[in-house]
């Protein structure tokens, strides 16, 4: 009974050690995947799990060792900010796998990738033919960056002679539940009146209406209560 409840409490600590980590190392732990990352997970998931399970070794080595592996990581990030160096040594380098429309081998043979691994991760960016590619980076995160020769690229609006300087705007909900959003209604456009105007041209009143939202393009969608199914 004792062991149950001593491995309860091991586990609450080591919960709580895991969450301060997390939250102290910031979002950058998610978004990012490197090998020093890799290292970085095994290591303090083996420590938290030996302060929470392992009851033959005493609690308070294994406490000091996963603060001093969190302050010698928080450490590294710290300087890493400050130094390319450390931060190259810390987490590698891009490296170039195709440049000019050409593999480049010797850097494929640097990190073991075959031919097929290559094609592999150029149809994860929906490229099934190797000719379409001007430019293949191997990212530190194991992902690539691919830049498609000039031929290949999919024009934009502007090369097409549709650009329009008009800014994108946000959707502004001005009903929900049948009451005004007054956040959202401004005294010029949209404003209070026009909205009133619409919903009178629809023959409604404002009770009737669940939700009613100013698109982008300056489209009124309004859902009344009764359309729901």
């Amino acid at each position: 009974m004792h062991d149950i409840i001593e491995s309860i409490l091991r586990t609450f600590v080591s919960f709580c050690l895991l969450m301060i980590m997390a939250n102290k190392l910031g979002k950058t732990v998610n978004s990012t995947s490197t090998y020093y990352n890799f290292v970085f997970y095994i290591t303090i998931g083996s420590v938290a799990a030996n302060l929470a399970f392992n009851l033959h070794i005493k609690s308070l080595p294994m406490i000091a060792s996963f603060l001093s592996f969190t302050f010698i990581t928080l450490g590294l990030a710290h300087i890493a900010t400050k130094s390319r160096h450390i931060r190259r040594w810390i987490s590698g380098q891009p490296a170039v796998i195709i440049q000019n429309g050409k593999i480049v081998e010797e850097n494929m043979k640097k990190l073991n990738m075959t031919l097929d691994m290559l094609q592999q991760l150029l149809r994860e960016k929906d490229i099934f033919d190797i000719k379409e590619v001007e430019y293949v980076v191997l990212e530190n995160s194991g992902k690539i960056s691919v830049l498609k020769k000039e031929a290949y690229r999919n024009p934009t609006k502007q090369e097409l002679g549709m650009f329009s300087a008009m800014k994108n705007k946000v959707p502004l909900e001005l009903i929900i539940n049948g009451e005004f959003v007054h956040a959202n209604l401004q005294s010029a456009y949209p404003s209070k009146e026009w909205l009133l105007y619409e919903v009178k041209k629809r023959n409604l009143i404002i009770k009737d209406i669940q939700y009613a939202v100013l698109s982008s393009a300056d489209f009124l969608f309004i859902q009344c209560f009764k359309d729901e199914l």
